[in-house]
């Protein structure tokens, strides 16, 4: 398992050119479309953790891929370590790593994204979230994105 960020980066072979993701936008034919073009590292659209979690159906729409796809990154939301990592579990093992969104530009993420970082930072042992998350000694390192104002 990769711990270290540098041979995260170089296990991926140190994309230049990677696709942020986007909403309701970085579906696999777009994806595609950009790789196409030079995108080396791609991400999913944010996926909902708790929809994913339960809900077959969602998992087969909003979750595709293929090995033309690949180095790529899933991206959740959520505000519960739990509802997360049931999430995360359900992942096909190519995906290279998970981010977790901690804030968007989209006012409902805004709101979120405090809660999440409040939950999943125990202030008490200032253990980080990863941790809590159980995915720091797994199989996929933890990536989190955060819009800047």
């Amino acid at each position: 398992m990769v711990t270290d960020p540098w041979e995260f980066w170089t296990s991926i072979n140190s994309p230049k050119y990677v696709l942020a993701p986007m909403v309701n936008q970085s579906e696999l034919a777009f994806r595609m479309l950009c790789r196409k073009y030079g995108v080396q590292l791609a991400y999913t659209p944010m996926l909902h953790s708790r929809i994913f979690s339960t809900d077959s159906s969602y998992r087969q729409t909003s979750f595709q891929t293929c090995n033309e796809d690949l180095p790529l990154v899933a991206q959740f939301c959520g505000n519960e370590v739990d509802t997360i990592t049931r999430a995360v579990d359900y992942l096909d093992s190519s995906v290279a790593a998970v981010d977790i969104n901690l804030g968007c530009p989209q006012t409902i993420s805004q709101y979120k994204a405090r809660k999440v970082v409040l939950k999943l930072q125990d202030r008490r042992k200032g253990e980080p979230y990863y941790k809590k998350l159980g995915w720091y000694n797994r199989y996929r390192p933890i990536l989190t994105s955060e819009t800047v104002y």
